[in-house]
């Protein structure tokens, strides 16, 4: 039962410690790359709906439109590595007459990263909207998430 357990802790404590060393190597890359994407929707009943991932900005606006601009940055060794990582974020717009606005920024594969790829939605949004945002994560960004934040309480 002894060596069960130990065998069990071993082994987590090698993949916590090469998933922490390949963020760190991924961490010093130079190279980024950049793409931008406006989306502008019809303000149909004062409601918007985001799931993304990434940072989110939200302005107002005096029209009674809603715009985001989704900015995404890529980094890697080359300016291929970088333009990869930025290429697997995509924003899906959902503009239909009669419901709620919705944009949805994911990941294609794999979880988001913010040390090789960032994203930044700025949200414009006139002031009678409400907008409903969630946030668009998987249970391994929730662990790593948790131990960014141990680590910041023990530094």
């Amino acid at each position: 039962m002894k060596n069960t357990i130990s065998i069990i802790s071993l082994t987590l404590l090698l993949t916590v410690l090469s998933v922490f060393g390949a963020r760190a190597q991924q961490n010093s890359s130079p190279v980024k790359y950049e793409k931008t994407a406006t989306y502008r929707f019809r303000n149909v009943n004062n409601e918007f709906m985001l799931n993304g991932v990434g940072k989110v900005i939200v302005k107002g606006n005096a029209d009674n439109e809603i715009r985001c601009e989704v900015k995404v940055t890529g980094y890697g060794k080359t300016v291929e590595d970088a333009k990869a990582h930025a290429e697997n974020v995509r924003a899906e717009a959902s503009n239909e007459v009669k419901s709620t606005p919705k944009l949805q920024v994911s990941t294609y594969q794999g979880r988001y990263n913010e040390r090789v790829c960032q994203v930044v939605t700025t949200v414009y949004l006139p002031a009678t909207v409400v907008m409903q945002h969630n946030d668009d994560i998987s249970i391994m960004d929730y662990v790593f998430r948790v131990l960014d934040k141990v680590k910041v309480l023990r530094n």
